[in-house]
């Protein structure tokens, strides 16, 4: 009889070892997730240029990161999860802040190409009449 009641009780501490372990197992992966997305939003973030053209926002971005992964390390799953998603928000600010400045910057040079053009065409003209 009591080699059942062990078995039994073997089995059941078995089974909640498993459901607790699996169920921080599936709570890991989803902070793993954000953290990878945050984490991929940052390269995209460099990859468009944000370390020269929203390097404030970067370095937000990177912070929040960083934060998001402290808070993974000290098992505070939610606010990492929290704390990855506004990494990845702020990332994605910086890669469309660079971009914004890169194309203003190539308009603004554009158009100073232009008014340089038009005067030299005006000059031009003026000094034949």
């Amino acid at each position: 009889m009591d080699y059942r009641l062990f078995r039994t009780l073997l089995f059941v501490t078995s089974v909640a070892f498993f459901l607790a372990f699996g169920s921080a197992r599936a709570q890991s992966s989803a902070d793993s997730s954000a953290i990878s997305a945050a984490e991929q939003a940052l390269f995209a973030a460099r990859e468009a240029g944000a370390d020269r053209w929203a390097p404030r926002a970067l370095s937000d971005a990177q912070a929040a990161f960083d934060a998001a992964l402290e808070l993974q390390f000290k098992r505070k799953r939610s606010s990492a999860e929290h704390m990855a998603k506004r990494a990845e928000r702020l990332a994605v600010l910086a890669t469309v802040q660079a971009r914004y400045t890169e194309l203003k910057d190539a308009v603004d040079r554009k158009a100073t190409e232009n008014a340089g053009l038009r005067r030299q065409l005006l000059m031009g003209q003026g000094g034949s009449w």
